[in-house]
């Protein structure tokens, strides 16, 4: 059963109408998804710093790789509301 953290998601991204995906759009999906957990996986490792502050450029490759996990995110929204 989906924890309510995950409800929330799929709830958020839920479409509010019913329609038809093409066959593009499924493979774009599937292939957004397929990269979600490897582009949260980044931002989480960026994150690694064995106990040091991170100041200025130290969180750099975080806002990348978070930005990344949002263009994602993004696009996905983008793909359901159409």
């Amino acid at each position: 059963m989906p924890s309510s953290a995950e409800r929330a998601i799929f709830t958020a991204l839920a479409p509010k109408h019913r329609y038809v995906l093409g066959p593009e759009e499924v493979n774009e999906l599937r292939e957004l998804f397929e990269e979600l957990p490897y582009a949260s996986m980044r931002a989480a490792a960026s994150l690694r710093t064995n106990g040091k502050p991170m100041r200025g450029d130290d969180l750099l490759p975080f806002f990348r790789a978070e930005s990344a996990v949002a263009e994602i995110l993004q696009r996905i929204r983008e793909i359901l509301e159409n």
